[in-house]
């Protein structure tokens, strides 16, 4: 288990087979999500620190500049470490 650190006042605990939107979502945390398959961007989340996993996403989702500004999508990552992240 990974521990997610958001918003710096805010954690919750995320599994390595978990995307962050699933361990939320089982732990009522909030995070914005909508379609969960990486097609529309609305859950998208920077991370400060650490490692992650993202699966495939729609390019209209998230632009390569996003992805090198630490932008990811939370429905389709998944913790390698414990994360710092910033979202909506």
């Amino acid at each position: 288990m990974f521990r997610i650190n958001k918003n710096q006042n805010q954690s919750f605990l995320c599994a390595e087979h978990q995307t962050i939107v699933e361990s939320a979502r089982l732990q009522m945390e909030k995070v914005p999500y909508a379609c969960t398959r990486g097609g529309c961007g609305y859950c998208k989340a920077k991370v400060l620190d650490g490692s992650y996993h993202m699966e495939r996403y729609a390019k209209s989702a998230l632009s390569d500049g996003e992805v090198l500004d630490g932008i990811v999508l939370l429905c389709k990552t998944y913790p390698r470490s414990d994360l710092k992240i910033i979202c909506e």
